[in-house]
């Protein structure tokens, strides 16, 4: 999480996941945690969210994941954002989701730019 402030305590976990909850409950999509097979019953989550602040953009659908650090780089993100997409394009019949990335994060936004 190089570029979050800090990782969250029990009870903001916690929190986040009721947000998480009432986000499903609201639009009928959200965050989906993600496990690896014989290897990590929880390793992040991804999936698709209403942003709850304002911008330019907004309203809008973003496409967006954590992982733990030990499972960069395996291609996770990657594949749980294209099942992501395929389901906000697809399932729900979305015209546009957006994705946000720090402009430092270059190897990231090399990627994202690769997935289309």
């Amino acid at each position: 999480m190089e570029f979050f402030p800090n990782c969250l305590c029990r009870a903001e976990s916690d929190a986040l996941v009721d947000r998480i909850q009432e986000h499903f409950s609201e639009h009928g999509f959200g965050l989906w945690a993600i496990e690896v097979a014989d290897i990590a019953p929880f390793i992040g989550f991804a999936g698709l969210a209403v942003p709850r602040f304002s911008a330019r953009f907004t309203p809008c659908v973003e496409v967006g994941w954590r992982l733990a650090f030990e499972h960069w780089g395996h291609g996770y993100a990657t594949e749980a954002a294209r099942l992501a997409l395929g389901y906000g394009f697809g399932t729900l019949a979305l015209s546009e989701v957006v994705i946000f990335h720090i402009c430092d994060e270059a190897p990231l936004a090399s990627g994202k730019r690769s997935d289309g």
